[in-house]
């Protein structure tokens, strides 16, 4: 696709692609139920382990990242929010379909310590195998 944007990484035991579609809400949503696994709205993994972000989640994204970065000592982006969320929701710390821009300092704490594990296990660039 012309329009899609792919970022790489290495957030979980599984490779993540994030991409930037602009599939229609209710396309995205029945495409979930067959292939995909919803992690938060606008947010879903397949099988593969391929993060797609729905169109208008992006700046919601980055603002999380802004403020997990302002909050802890690490570069934060992006793929670092998006695999943290994936795996504070698989851990049952953060409702499944909860909304991103409607969290509380409770899920941005949870988050917080998703994201100190990450650069523990990681560091910096989890965009590249190692």
């Amino acid at each position: 696709m012309a329009n899609e944007q792919i970022l790489e990484g290495r957030g979980l035991s599984e490779r993540c692609r994030i991409a930037r579609t602009g599939l229609r809400e209710e396309n995205r949503i029945s495409m979930a139920k067959r292939v995909a696994e919803e992690i938060v709205d606008g947010v879903t993994i397949d099988r593969k382990g391929t993060v797609v972000v729905a169109e208008g989640m992006q700046q919601v994204l980055c603002d999380l990242a802004l403020q997990l970065q302002d909050q802890t000592p690490h570069a934060v982006d992006v793929e670092h929010v998006v695999a943290a969320l994936v795996m504070a929701v698989r851990d049952g710390k953060l409702k499944r379909n909860s909304c991103l821009d409607e969290f509380r300092e409770s899920e941005i704490d949870t988050l917080q310590r998703y994201i100190d594990v990450l650069f523990q296990r990681y560091g910096a660039d989890i965009a590249t195998e190692k």
